[in-house]
């Protein structure tokens, strides 16, 4: 074991590291720096819009089953010419 100076030195590294870590990474001056123009979220065309009416609902219903359809007839048909 090490001597109380070492324990007492130990601690306030223990606490003030994640401290000062917090404060630097935390700070808008650093964000400005390294995240400024980084986009989180994609833009708003690219987003699903959810169905607000029954029509809408179906007609997305109708879409997806024929992209699905289209994707599992190209499928059996990659599986056919390789075979």
């Amino acid at each position: 074991m090490g001597t109380s100076r070492l324990e007492v030195f130990k601690f306030g590294v223990y606490v003030f590291f994640p401290v000062a870590v917090m404060l630097y990474f935390g700070h808008q001056q650093f964000y400005d720096k390294y995240l400024d123009g980084v986009s989180f979220y994609p833009p708003a065309e690219n987003c699903n819009v959810p169905a607000n009416n029954k029509k809408d609902l179906q007609e997305q219903l109708a879409q997806l089953r024929a992209e699905r359809l289209a994707k599992k007839r190209a499928s059996h048909a990659n599986e056919s010419e390789e075979n």
